[in-house]
């Protein structure tokens, strides 16, 4: 699977720009590097597979294969970047149960560990229900996120990087973006495995 991403990479440049869409920027957010595009109901890309398989079947091997593929599109920003933390999207505490685990929190760690940084979470999710059993407008007023902790150390002057696994409509991740603003953090980036939507929420 991994040999056949790889080809997959070669033939659709796989790490796309680090631009990021207005619904993005309006909550603060600067820049969105990701890795690929999710093509929905596409099962059998070989990119969802990848997915799925650290999602559904918790493969540590391929969680770490996705992370280094998320650190090198982070890699040349990274560069330069001092107090730099990395956090991530929050789950539902029942997701985490289903699951297992929260793929964007391990992702986030993972992460950190690589580029040498803190990891901190910051966010709790409070939503009923699960994103992806929403769809447009309704994906924005599901998404109830709050700072963790009554009393979080301030970011002032930090650059904070939310982590995320896929980001279909960008709403967890703008919601994330306004709190962490709100805490005084200095810059916001946004990096994800994939991404489905190109600048404003997505109707599906």
């Amino acid at each position: 699977l991994v040999r056949k991403y790889d080809l997959y990479a070669q033939q659709n440049n796989a790490t796309l720009a680090a631009c990021v869409g207005e619904y993005l920027e309006s909550h603060f957010i600067k820049r969105h590097f990701k890795v690929f595009r999710y093509q929905n109901r596409e099962e059998n890309a070989v990119a969802n597979k990848l997915l799925y398989s650290m999602k559904r079947d918790n493969r540590a091997d391929v969680r770490e294969f996705l992370a280094d593929e998320l650190a090198d599109a982070l890699r040349e920003f990274m560069a330069d970047r001092q107090d730099v933390i990395f956090t991530n999207v929050p789950r539902r505490r029942a997701a985490i149960i289903e699951y297992g685990m929260d793929h964007a929190a391990d992702l986030a760690k993972l992460l950190a560990k690589r580029f040498d940084c803190e990891y901190r979470s910051l966010l709790v999710s409070k939503s009923e229900q699960e994103q992806k059993s929403t769809h447009g407008k309704e994906r924005e007023k599901n998404v109830i996120f709050d700072i963790k902790g009554r009393n979080p150390l301030p970011l002032n002057g930090k650059t904070v990087i939310i982590v995320d696994d896929i980001v279909p409509t960008g709403a967890s991740m703008a919601t994330a973006g306004a709190l962490i603003r709100s805490l005084g953090a200095k810059e916001i980036i946004a990096a994800s495995l994939a991404e489905t939507y190109k600048d404003k929420p997505s109707p599906l």
